[in-house]
């Protein structure tokens, strides 16, 4: 029998669907854009497409080019993806680009590494063509002194990352890697947040080619971030799932440490909403790391004192929260380790107020 739709529940829907890709959309233009370096002078007029023609002839030519122009190609590149197309489009332009990169003016060096931040947010033929030309001169300036020319490039190398595997061979086989990783230990913390972001797209784009001692090192290096950096967490999601690193996190007691974290923002009293994304990453994080074979991080979790955080969770009006939470929960109970098991059991990980919890949810775990 065929269902009777509702037109104006059908509109309703139709309209929620809308205003929430919409929603959607407008966050993810906000984020992107983030990744882009521009001057503090954002309300100069905009580049159009003849003008970075004419800026790209200027950079061709060594004597001509200047910062300001420079800059002018920067803030072009940033503002419209059209421009980017036109840059490449130019026979000789990367090529000049590079040759500033890699001069003995630091100021052009920095917008030089600028530039090569924007371009990075182009298309992926484009993104390829300047990670081969322009990796060794970025990962030479990881070395350097100047801290912000080191911040700009990191956030290149980032950029660069997401540009498809090829990219992130071409990043990887240049040593890159270890050198985010020291400067985690040796820089200023000014550079803590854009080296956070850098690895976390290295790992996500390189997670599957990682050998297992890469990961297990990259874990090592970086756990001690959670408590620093709260940008951190989605990196150390994304370790989470790998045995190797993921080893390295349980050993690291990173499944009390983000348990503390949730204990924390669920007594802060601020809005689940405004922590949803932190709020989401932890959960993820212990979800996987409880869900270990040999149940180390499951045992963890039932020593600590977690219980108030996930009852805070599963009461908030965010079904993704608690969808997020029930699933971490049934990691735990219905764990194939036996004696994890026995464990949840006998101290009552779940009691009868967490069993209604989960009830009103819409979730009942069943252990076969």
């Amino acid at each position: 029998m065929q269902e009777f739709k509702d037109p104006v529940v059908e509109n309703i829907r139709d309209s929620l669907r809308y205003d929430t890709f919409s929603h959607r959309q407008d966050i993810r233009e906000s984020l992107w854009g983030r990744n882009r370096i521009i001057s503090d002078a954002v309300r100069k007029e905009i580049q159009t497409s003849e003008d970075v023609k004419i800026l790209c002839e200027k950079l061709k030519c060594k004597s001509k080019i200047t910062r300001e122009d420079l800059s002018a190609l920067k803030q072009a590149l940033f503002y419209d993806d059209r421009n980017i197309a036109v840059f490449f489009s130019i026979e000789g332009t990367l090529h000049a680009l590079i040759r500033e990169l890699s001069g003995h003016k630091a100021m052009h060096q920095l917008e030089a590494a600028c530039c090569c931040c924007n371009l990075a947010l182009g298309d992926p033929k484009f993104t390829l063509r300047l990670t081969k030309a322009a990796t060794p001169y970025l990962a030479a300036h990881l070395d350097g002194l100047s801290t912000v020319t080191v911040d700009v490039c990191v956030w290149a190398v980032g950029n660069l990352a997401s540009g498809g595997d090829a990219c992130w061979q071409i990043l990887h086989d240049q040593g890159v890697l270890d050198k985010l990783l020291r400067l985690l230990h040796t820089s200023d913390e000014m550079l803590t947040s854009t080296l956070v972001y850098a690895l976390t797209h290295y790992v996500s784009a390189g997670l599957d080619a990682m050998p297992p001692e890469v990961l297990a090192k990259v874990a090592t290096e970086t756990h001690q971030l959670l408590e620093l950096q709260p940008a951190s967490y989605w990196l150390l999601f994304l370790l989470s799932f790998p045995s190797a690193s993921s080893g390295i996190l349980v050993g690291n007691h990173l499944v009390s440490r983000c348990c503390q974290l949730l204990v924390d923002l669920a007594a802060s009293g601020s809005s689940v909403d405004q922590q949803l994304s932190r709020v989401t990453a932890l959960l993820r994080i212990v979800g996987n790391l409880v869900a270990g074979a040999d149940g180390t991080g499951a045992m963890e979790l039932l020593s600590s004192q977690a219980t108030s955080a996930f009852k805070s969770l599963l009461a908030v009006s965010c079904p993704h929260v608690r969808k997020e939470c029930v699933w971490l929960l049934a990691n735990v109970w219905c764990h194939p380790n036996e004696a994890v098991r026995q464990v949840c059991s006998m101290r009552g990980f779940v009691d009868q107020e967490l069993q209604e919890q989960l009830n009103t949810c819409g979730e009942i775990i069943q252990c076969s």
